[in-house]
């Protein structure tokens, strides 16, 4: 499986928030994934030490914490370690009707349960 540079960096911010050791995440990578490549585990290291060296930067990427169910902030080792993230109230839309296709959804419904 090849993963895009954004969600490597969102896993790599998942392990390191997490308190998951760089050499431990990056062989975790390695043994789920059959098309591993070099620059996955350099990549990783390079985030994890950028994020160590940045003492007082603030909110510089999130991950999701494990023990609080909650999106956390990464941020400087001199800051909150638990600054929760503000997300934005988005509403998901459920049912055919938001599709576009609510129609032929319908008539593929209604031919099936006909064969039935």
């Amino acid at each position: 499986m090849f993963l895009s540079p954004v969600t490597l960096k969102n896993l790599t911010a998942f392990f390191y928030g997490n308190d998951i050791p760089v050499s431990i995440a990056s062989q975790l990578y390695k043994a789920c994934n059959d098309r591993y490549e070099l620059q996955v585990t350099e990549y990783m290291y390079d985030l994890y030490f950028r994020w160590q060296r940045c003492m007082c930067k603030i909110n510089m990427f999130e991950y999701y914490n494990v023990m609080l169910y909650n999106f956390i902030w990464i941020n400087g080792k001199v800051l909150n370690q638990l600054e929760v993230l503000k997300l934005e109230v988005t509403v998901m839309e459920f049912g055919m009707d938001c599709t576009g296709c609510s129609s032929l959804i319908r008539s593929k419904l209604e031919l099936v349960s006909q064969v039935v």
